[in-house]
């Protein structure tokens, strides 16, 4: 789980620019995301959105059922954090999907 949390990580989803020329009469998203509009910001939403999702559905979800089917405990209070937070994230995914939000910026919150 730490590994995928590591590829998850470096796929720096949601993350701004590191080093954003941002000029005060444009929006900040302009400067942060390098969007220039609110549809591009929609769009950059949506696309981050589907690429937390398919982390989360294709490497995270399999672990995490393993995990509570097996009823296994893991020893390291650290490993319990990471279970709890990808568990709490893939419950938070559901939600909005049912919802049909996928540019809310809810998603953001998720802090992975």
């Amino acid at each position: 789980m730490e590994k995928i949390n590591a590829l998850y990580l470096g796929a720096h989803i949601y993350s701004p620019k590191l080093r954003p020329e941002w000029r005060a009469q444009a929006a900040i998203t302009q400067a942060m995301f390098n969007v220039e509009d609110d549809q591009q910001l929609e769009d950059y939403l949506y696309a981050q959105a589907r690429r937390m999702i398919y982390i989360a559905h294709n490497y995270i979800q399999p672990i995490v059922v393993f995990l509570e089917q097996s009823h296994a405990q893991y020893a390291d209070s650290n490993k319990d954090k990471l279970f709890s937070k990808w568990k709490d994230t893939l419950i938070e995914i559901q939600n909005t999907q049912q919802q049909g939000k996928y540019t809310d910026t809810s998603l953001l919150a998720l802090d992975c």
